[in-house]
């Protein structure tokens, strides 16, 4: 008999678009029986459709290749895929999968999930120089991210289909990203002391810059003001227009490695920051909640944090190739991914609405995404 968390599975793999291989959103079926979500399929028709050899436009199948006619040629081509059906059965299917996973998820605690790989993205662009180095992303409230790629002085835009649509180079490395605003985001440019505003529509646009007195490297929003950590083991309390509101001196790295990362979780009302061999979590009052070092994982250097929906922390070790999860007291939970061939974890960051994270490593044009699952 099918267990809960196997009919979940079982439920999620039929329902997944094989354009963005995410659930399905508004799933839309063409006349040769294959269902996509209805933004997928309007961006895949938009670039696929033709009039060659036909008295009537038409795009091939992105499964079957079956060339695919509208009954009605008066409807314009960008609102193709908003005029086809929905498909009924996917959409009943799609309300059956969301009460299993309401009962499936208040039964299995995210502690007790294994890691699965979804997929693999590349991120390298054509006009980049080098191996990218993807050291922050952020999800912006659209369901686009940000990419942060400190080799090619570039922040890359990638749709909901993992797609780039559009990169803007930078005059230096950058670092780390927050949103600060519906449309706009703050990029750390740590080897020029600033931390670059840009706006982000339907473009990216540069707004203005900010001048820190040290280096600037991770950074995160924390109720209207900016916190960046530095290389002079300080952390920068800023307000918008990066005047100075308060400092926040931390202890000293042996290797004197920068603090690689910082995460503002409201959840746990705890500000996070990876330093060295170390995690040092903090109050929202700057007071010191706890350091959690592993001794029995060698060679750690703690670089990226993220944490999820239950508060549970994820570190990845860099030099140990290793994803650690941590509980919000700072307790070893388990080592939730061992990576192989040598690879360095880098940054991890969770989807906003769902229990998948997309992991990047040191100098690698892939990005992983993982789901957690029973």
């Amino acid at each position: 008999m099918a267990t809960s968390s196997q009919t979940v599975a079982q439920i999620s793999e039929v329902l997944q678009c094989p354009i963005c291989l995410e659930t399905l959103t508004r799933p839309k079926v063409i006349p040769c029986g294959h269902t996509f979500c209805a933004l997928c399929l309007q961006s895949y028709i938009n670039k696929k459709v033709t009039h060659s050899g036909h008295t009537q436009p038409c795009f091939p199948c992105p499964l079957c290749r079956t060339d695919i006619h509208l009954s009605n040629p008066n409807i314009r081509t960008d609102q193709w895929a908003e005029s086809l059906p929905m498909n009924i059965i996917v959409s009943s299917l799609m309300d059956v999968l969301v009460r299993k996973q309401e009962v499936y998820h208040s039964i299995c605690s995210l502690k007790e999930r294994k890691a699965v790989k979804v997929c693999k993205v590349n991120v390298r662009e054509s006009s980049d120089f080098g191996e990218c180095h993807i050291a922050d992303i952020l999800y912006l409230r659209d369901a686009r991210m940000l990419m942060v790629d400190w080799t090619n002085f570039k922040v890359k835009l990638f749709g909901q289909n993992h797609e780039c649509q559009e990169s803007m180079e930078l005059q230096e490395n950058p670092w780390s990203v927050c949103s600060i605003s519906d449309t706009e985001v703050a990029v750390t440019i740590p080897r020029h002391n600033t931390i670059q505003i840009i706006e982000i529509k339907d473009k990216m646009l540069y707004k203005r810059a900010i001048r820190t007195r040290f280096e600037c490297w991770a950074i995160a929003l924390l109720q209207d003001q900016l916190v960046i950590t530095t290389n002079k083991d300080i952390i920068l309390i800023l307000d918008m227009d990066g005047n100075v509101i308060k400092t926040v001196q931390m202890g000293t790295s042996p290797m004197e490695l920068i603090p690689d990362s910082i995460k503002a979780d409201t959840t746990n009302s705890a500000i996070y920051i990876s330093y060295d061999s170390q995690l040092i979590a903090y109050s929202m009052t700057w007071d010191v909640l706890f350091t959690y070092t592993n001794q029995d994982i060698p060679n750690s250097r703690y670089v990226g944090i993220d944490t999820d929906r239950e508060g549970n922390i994820y570190l990845c070790s860099s030099e140990s190739g290793c994803v650690q999860q941590i509980s919000a007291e700072g307790k070893f939970i388990r080592t939730l991914l061992s990576t192989k061939e040598g690879k360095n974890p880098l940054s991890i960051t969770f989807y906003p609405d769902i229990d998948r994270f997309i992991l990047t490593y040191d100098y690698c044009d892939n990005v992983e995404v993982y789901e957690l699952l029973f």
